[in-house]
């Protein structure tokens, strides 16, 4: 039987398509207040070229740096210890955001790659940096919008495929992997970043205050997702947990935020982020939710096999 996520209580249980972009539109898009976070994180993390959690050893700081794109180099680790000639095939970048793991692909490997994402701000924005002229002259990757469930490609269209903390965000992932199933040709490889939850850490109102702060659906376990993976016949060796260089590190990060914004330089604090052009509360309410649901979350990474059809 196939797996379900874990739902706590008070939390949305998904959307149709046209909500769920319009919803990861407000989050990742130009304007709306969901995407504040994202504009305040971009003093101390590049995110007009990444959207991923990033990674960082003990000795290598976090929000300040290069931790997504440690993260790419990770998952491409990952990619070549399944087929070290992944980058010979055509490859999917599946939730590209703005395209920046795409580009480093491209860029590396002069790899034939397509980046495909459900939010046309994203993919502008991708396209734009790929096109700009002080882009590197390597491979130029295309990039395409389009639904994760209703995928744009023939059966059989990629060797390989990257999809770095995006299927997050999507609520039906048995569509997702059964897509996933149909386009990788036989013998195709994949690695996939996500968030998954342990019920029973903190309070399930925490985690549902969480989800609903960041507009997202329901988070798997790790006993679900595997199911839904090998519900689609692929295959999956491991599931390894990174938390450990990712989100606990970040739980540092939002105490000491939390300590400001609550203390006497909260003002200051809060009129900083009002200068950025952001709704202050709302950028502090996401990161309350985030330190509050943060012990229950744990990143993965998860090598997957295509069918053998």
């Amino acid at each position: 039987m196939t797996g379900r996520p874990f739902v706590p209580d008070g939390a949305s249980r998904g959307s149709d398509h046209r909500d769920r972009a319009d919803r990861l539109s407000a989050q990742f898009g130009n304007s709306e207040q969901r995407n504040d976070v994202w504009r305040a994180l971009d003093l101390v993390l590049p995110t007009d070229a990444y959207l991923n959690m990033g990674y960082s050893r003990a000795w290598q700081t976090h929000l300040i740096g290069a931790p997504q794109r440690r993260l790419v180099e990770r998952a491409l680790s990952e990619l070549s210890s399944l087929d070290p000639h992944w980058h010979e095939r055509r490859v999917l970048d599946l939730g590209c955001g703005r395209g920046g793991a795409t580009r480093d692909v491209a860029a590396r490997y002069a790899a034939d790659i397509v980046g495909v994402d459900l939010v046309p701000d994203n993919v502008a924005i991708a396209r734009r940096h790929s096109t700009s002229d002080d882009a590197e002259p390597t491979a130029v990757p295309s990039f395409v919008a389009g639904d994760a469930t209703h995928l744009p490609f023939d059966r059989d269209a990629f060797g390989a495929c990257l999809s770095l903390d995006a299927i997050v965000y999507e609520p039906e992932k048995e569509r997702l992997f059964g897509e996933l199933a149909r386009v990788i040709a036989p013998r195709g490889v994949c690695v996939v970043s996500d968030l998954l939850a342990v019920p029973g850490v903190v309070d399930e109102r925490a985690l549902a205050r969480f989800q609903d702060a960041w507009d997202m659906p329901p988070l798997w376990t790790r006993h679900a997702y595997r199911e839904a993976i090998e519900s689609a016949d692929l295959s999956v060796p491991l599931i390894t947990d990174i938390s450990a260089y990712s989100v606990r590190r970040f739980r540092a990060w939002t105490r000491r935020f939390l300590v400001v914004a609550d203390g006497p330089l909260g003002r200051l604090l809060k009129r900083t982020l009002v200068h950025l052009g952001t709704d202050a509360e709302t950028v502090v309410e996401q990161v309350r939710a985030a330190h509050d649901a943060l012990p229950a979350l744990r990143h993965v990474l998860v090598p997957i096999y295509g069918s053998e059809k």
